[in-house]
């Protein structure tokens, strides 16, 4: 179920909750969030995962449609998201 709490959404889809799994540079990248997508890659999160049943991260990236709408008071910046996955080796 969506709550009204984002981290929540955020950690529910994670754990698959609400039949959608991602990693953490997926969900960040699929939402255009440019600078959690800096930061994870920063920690070392791996670019081209094998990617989930909704793309990899570039992908969802480019395809510029959040999968929470809930998180609407971030910046979204999909172009330059996509830009620093491609600085980083992501695979097209």
């Amino acid at each position: 179920t969506i709550s009204a709490n984002p981290m929540a959404n955020l950690l529910s889809i994670f754990k698959g909750e609400m039949g959608i799994t991602s990693t953490p540079l997926e969900f960040a990248a699929a939402n255009g969030h440019v600078r959690l997508v800096y930061l994870l890659l920063k920690s070392g999160a791996r670019v081209n995962v094998a990617p989930s049943m909704l793309g990899s991260a570039l992908m969802l990236a480019a395809r510029a449609s959040p999968l929470d709408p809930s998180l609407k008071h971030f910046k979204r910046d999909f172009p330059n998201v996509v830009r620093l996955l491609l600085m980083h080796d992501a695979i097209v």
